[in-house]
């Protein structure tokens, strides 16, 4: 997925010169929201004006968020609205596009968009007064493949703003409110710039303090007004972010202030304690219910397509009459935590069941023969399901741009023909750490015994091991249920990514496509061959 990061002001305006620079150029500041980052992606299909599931996905950190989550919750917005913690709140981003969809038939096909979402959630710090709003981020074209319910998409980013304009009324998105527009030169371009009655107030209280022939001076007092922002929203603002350099994304800067407590641990914590119980045994209590009960309702949910397998969950866990106890938690926050840890077991397909079970992670650029050998390592040793964490980066000259295609019209059926629900894909920004943390939760909290697979390097170096010993240093109780297996790469011919990237930049159409998995036909060889050979 694409990040979207930003500087610190503070940090990256550290010397007289670069300060002398920024206060001389035309600056636009916005409010920055603090939610949830979504992608709504305009897919491939043609326009069905009358069905918004046919063209929209809705995605959250490379996970589908499908409309059939919702069953159940038809007759609770007012309850989800006050009181909702977690996924139920994404029902008002489908019933929004459900409302826009008939205006978007104009959308470019393949089209990403980025919103902030302002929801309810104990990870993040503002306590709004208004809550569920969309506001559009920026867009880009992209493409895009999924894997049982995880997407891999790879958008260039824009926000030009008669674009973002447009597509904010079409798909009738909030707009984030600009509170200054000009530079910081002198006290009255200052006051010039204020679009805000408050802020224009809250520099002058501050002129006095500051010193006009030091440029970082006024860096540090457009910091401090910044920084101390209430919110358009009701409530402390997140921050700001300073659009510096004109509309031109290509040359324009953009940097960022953000309110004091922003990152603050006691303030974090405190929102978080908010939804845990009291005392650590009676959150550990909770977890093991939840846990229990998410595997009990997959059980009863027949093996189908994804979306209707989730269509059934929502039915049965937003109709449930009784709910562990909780105190501090809702009857919907107890069935949020139900849902989530349900979809997952259906999302890792035949884990809920599975006591063994085997991670991978990798760049795979391009996915290979060896890749292939670790997955069928980890099956030929007896583990009942195998997840593979796939990264989304490029590397060495093989963007995602080229991969995701070949996931979507080679690998993935292939994969499917050859293992069948035993060997799962998902997509990731980082796939050891999120393999890491599934190890973790795997082993910990539903009681499996895992092992991460890795090649082992020609110096010996084993990846996997050391990523194991990590996690075992903090949590020694689970020594037994995590391994590391690392497979030497002699197995496999010694062959790896590097050496594949090689035979691309070489033209070695023989050697790469003889390397490619055995399970592809010749016309999906020529066809991966193709895509990443620069012609």
């Amino acid at each position: 997925m694409l990040d979207i990061s930003i500087k610190s002001l503070d940090k990256a305006i550290t010397s007289k010169k670069k300060a002398t620079d920024f206060i001389k150029k035309h600056v636009r500041v916005v409010e920055k929201i603090d939610g949830t980052k979504l992608t709504l992606i305009r897919n491939d299909e043609p326009f069905d004006p009358d069905d918004y599931t046919k063209n929209w996905i809705v995605s959250y950190k490379g996970r589908i968020i499908y409309p059939t989550e919702f069953r159940g919750l038809e007759s609770r917005n007012q309850e989800i609205k006050a009181s909702a913690l977690g996924t139920s709140q994404y029902k008002f981003v489908h019933d929004h596009l459900r409302k826009v969809h008939s205006g978007t038939g104009s959308v470019p096909l393949d089209t990403e968009f980025f919103i902030e979402f302002v929801q309810n959630k104990p990870t993040v710090t503002r306590d709004y007064g208004s809550k569920h709003g969309m506001f559009l981020v920026g867009f880009g074209s992209t493409g895009h493949a999924v894997s049982r319910g995880h997407i891999y998409s790879s958008a260039g980013f824009e926000n030009t703003p008669e674009l973002m304009q447009k597509y904010s009324s079409m798909l009738q998105l909030g707009e984030f409110p600009v509170l200054f527009e000009g530079n910081f030169s002198s006290p009255e371009e200052i006051l010039r710039g204020s679009l805000d009655s408050k802020i224009k107030s809250m520099f002058q209280d501050k002129f006095v303090d500051t010193d006009f022939s030091d440029p970082q001076s006024i860096v540090g007092l457009v910091v401090s007004v910044f920084s101390n922002l209430q919110s358009s929203l009701g409530g402390a603002a997140e921050g700001v972010v300073l659009q510096v350099g004109g509309d031109d994304i290509s040359t324009q800067e953009l940097y960022k202030v953000l309110s004091a407590d922003q990152h603050s641990k006691e303030v974090r914590g405190q929102k978080k304690a908010r939804s845990r119980a009291a005392t650590q045994d009676e959150e550990e209590a909770y977890k093991a219910e939840v846990t229990k009960i998410s595997r009990e309702v997959v059980r009863q949910i027949p093996e189908g397509e994804l979306e209707d397998m989730l269509s059934e969950l929502s039915e049965i866990v937003y109709g449930m009459r009784e709910v562990p106890y909780h105190p501090v938690k809702s009857k919907i926050n107890v069935q949020e935590d139900i849902f989530l840890m349900a979809k997952l077991g259906i999302l890792y397909s035949g884990t809920n069941e599975a006591q063994t079970i085997a991670i991978i992670p990798m760049a795979a650029k391009p996915f290979h023969r060896g890749h292939d050998s670790l997955i069928s390592q980890a099956i030929d040793d007896g583990n009942d399901a195998v997840i593979v964490f796939l990264s989304m980066a490029g590397r060495e000259g093989i963007s995602s741009q080229q991969m995701i295609p070949l996931w979507r019209k080679v690998y993935l059926p292939g994969i499917n023909r050859t293992y069948g629900n035993k060997v799962s894909i998902m997509f990731s920004d980082s796939p050891m750490t999120d393999a890491m943390k599934f190890a973790r939760n795997f082993a910990r909290e539903a009681g499996k015994d895992v092992s991460i697979y890795g090649g082992i390097g020609e110096d010996g170096t084993n990846e996997a091991q050391m990523r194991v010993d990590l996690v075992l240093s903090k949590n020694p109780e689970l020594a037994d249920k995590i391994t590391a297996v690392g497979v030497n790469r002699s197995l496999t011919g010694g062959l790896s990514g590097t050496a594949m990237r090689g035979f691309v930049s070489a033209g070695d159409r023989r050697s790469f496509i003889n390397n490619l998995p055995v399970w592809l036909g010749n016309n999906e060889k020529n066809l991966v061959w193709n895509s990443l050979y620069p012609i």
